[in-house]
């Protein structure tokens, strides 16, 4: 939801709600580029009925709740690996993607979007419950299995069990370090093919 702090201080916001009210809010910090956020004054807002720029949101949540630490991210921000594993670090037992895909249509990348909420779950063992306003929304195991969703371009309301898992992976704990790693050592290998072929 659009949310405001003044007429020109507009964020892309969740509210975290209990029987109580509202009681924890989560901004945005990583904004779609034209969209959300403005380059050299271009900006899609004024064509979506929505403010021109949003602003980025300051820090990442984790909402404690009696089930488990559910780790919330926004849209597109599930697509960014080290994003969501510091959500893990943080002792997220879940991650909660909210995405609005209506804008895509029936096309291929509402189903990217899943995709890419089906690699965090992979590479960081960690369950990814998702809900969009259109589908495709989905409770998707640690090992990356879809154990319910629903269909593009329908609404339905999703019900299913998610349980924690406990045990980590080797990107949880190293994150990019493994590539690192796996680069030095590729390029440790051709330079002493190179040096043996001289």
């Amino acid at each position: 939801a659009t949310r405001s702090e003044s007429n020109d201080q507009y964020f892309n916001s969740v509210f975290i709600t209990a029987i109580t009210g509202i009681i924890d809010i989560y901004d945005k910090i990583i904004l779609f580029p034209y969209s959300e956020r403005s380059y050299s004054g271009l900006s899609a807002g004024r064509f979506l009925n929505a403010p021109e720029k949003f602003q980025r949101g300051r820090k990442q949540k984790i909402i404690d709740t009696t089930r488990g630490n559910i780790g919330i991210t926004i849209c597109f921000e599930s697509i960014y690996p080290d994003f969501v594993r510091n959500l893990k670090v943080r002792n997220a037992d879940f991650i909660m993607n909210i995405a609005n895909d209506s804008w895509f249509g029936k096309t291929s990348e509402p189903y990217i979007h899943l995709y890419s909420n089906i690699a965090r779950a992979v590479e960081l063992r960690i369950p990814v419950i998702r809900s969009t306003n259109n589908g495709i929304s989905a409770i998707i195991t640690q090992t990356g299995k879809i154990s319910a969703s629903t269909t593009l371009d329908t609404q339905e309301i999703l019900t299913g069990e998610v349980s924690k898992y406990k045990i980590s992976s080797i990107y949880a704990g190293y994150g990019d370090l493994i590539l690192i790693l796996s680069a030095l050592i590729l390029l440790s290998g051709i330079l002493l093919k190179n040096k043996t072929a001289i």
